[in-house]
């Protein structure tokens, strides 16, 4: 049964939010002050869930989401909002979870740090059904579903990667044994001015020799950086130049290699910005060293490097501490050395040697608590924290304003327009 519902806001997860004889409810796709049409599609205990079925009063913020098969992909959530209230609702959250949690607000908040709003991702996870040779479909999950929604080319990824879902689909239609095709890992590449696709494609089974020839005419065809993987075992790749897949912070001279899946920020443009401003705010000079916490391929260490303090980069995964420290060489910078630690399991970084005089910290969504913890005990001075999640943030940043430290600094980081995905960036100082 449909009811009529007058949503009330937008939760911070990007639902629209309204209370149902005192219960709340909330509504994906709707916006604040809308009137809708929506069925009741799961009830708990806190709270019901719907599904929207029609708007009948819209919101002046509303928008036609450009997207034919935005009611369908789960890639985008935010496509029917205007691009100024996604950013006002991602700074609500922001502030209202640190807010809550720590009691201070931001002595500075900087502007937001943005993109285009379309065309800006550099980097995706393609999932292919190929059970079927006559509808192999290549694209993104639906929401909440394990079923492929087909697309043939994306607004959302970057000019170099939009059209490369509809080519796959069209080569996987072709080979011999499609089935053997798992799901690809989409990313582009900078070498000088030339930007180019680079293609993950993880294979279940025994490649042939003519699916493999087809590979190989694809890459060649979109000079695309090609390697093959079944489970963890590299099998072969097709390299278009010969130097490696990297991309570049043009600020700061330094160029970063990377493999298919290696984490790299999804958005280039919010990331050379990102990565400025966290080198401007933490201002470590000559003879300061500095903890990268999370370093991955040495995104925010080796620009630090390059202002001449002394960083010691920290990541879980042995394969990547070797890319950072590759990089590192490639990019000629002496003052970077690289570790392998699980900073979840052993916050300790380094031992036995001096403390840090600042820290930059960039954590899963489940952020770092128990480094937080070792941090304000040792009372660095500036801490950076990036974060993918407000909720854990502000979990986090209780903890160094309980330690004595002021929360100096704030920015929105949009590195994902057209979703509800919200990452920011804070200075803590003592």
């Amino acid at each position: 049964m449909a009811s009529k519902l007058t949503i009330e806001k937008l939760a911070d997860d990007g639902r629209g939010l309204v209370r149902v004889d005192g219960k709340v409810a909330f509504v994906s796709g709707a916006l604040p002050g809308e009137i809708v049409s929506a069925r009741r599609t799961r009830r708990t205990a806190g709270f019901d869930e719907y599904e929207l079925l029609a708007v009948e009063t819209p919101a002046p913020s509303r928008v036609a989401p450009p997207c034919p098969i935005y009611d369908r992909c789960g890639g985008c959530d935010f496509q029917h909002l205007d691009h100024a209230a996604q950013m006002a609702h991602k700074s609500r959250v922001l502030l209202g979870q640190l807010e809550r949690a720590t009691r201070q607000t931001p002595a500075f908040i900087d502007a937001p740090i943005m993109s285009a709003p379309f065309g800006y991702r550099r980097r995706a996870r393609l999932a292919v059904d190929a059970r079927n040779r006559k509808s192999v479909r290549v694209g993104f999950r639906r929401e909440g579903s394990a079923d492929v929604v087909d697309i043939d080319q994306c607004g959302v990824l970057e000019p170099t990667l939009a059209e490369i879902p509809g080519a796959l689909r069209a080569l996987i239609s072709r080979l011999d044994a499609p089935r053997r095709v798992g799901h690809i890992e989409l990313q582009s590449a900078e070498l000088n001015d030339e930007t180019y696709p680079v293609l993950g494609v993880h294979i279940v089974g025994d490649l042939g020799a003519p699916d493999r020839a087809s590979w190989c005419s694809f890459a060649a065809e979109h000079r695309a950086y090609l390697r093959f993987t079944a489970e963890s075992e590299n099998m072969f790749a097709v390299m278009p130049h010969a130097t490696p897949p990297g991309y570049v912070l043009p600020a700061f001279g330094v160029r970063l290699a990377f493999e298919p899946g290696d984490f790299v920020q999804g958005n280039a443009e919010v990331n050379r910005t990102l990565v400025a401003r966290t080198v401007e705010w933490l201002d470590a000079k000559g003879g300061e060293r500095v903890l990268d916490a999370f370093c991955g391929l040495g995104n925010f260490a080796l620009p630090i490097a390059t202002r001449g303090a002394h960083v010691v980069g920290v990541e879980s995964r042995a394969t990547t501490v070797a890319l950072a420290r590759r990089n590192a060489a490639d990019n000629r910078l002496t003052n970077c050395e690289f570790m392998v630690r699980d900073l979840h399991q052993s916050p300790m970084p380094i031992a036995n040697k001096p403390t840090f005089d600042a820290v930059v910290l960039d954590p899963p969504r489940s952020g770092a608590l128990e480094l937080v913890r070792w941090i304000a005990q040792r009372k660095i001075a500036r801490v950076l924290y990036v974060s993918c999640s407000p909720a854990t943030l502000a979990r986090d940043a209780r903890v160094f304003v309980d330690a004595g430290y002021r929360l100096e600094r704030s920015a929105i980081v949009d590195m994902f327009p057209q979703t509800s995905h919200i990452e920011s960036m804070c200075l803590f100082t003592r």
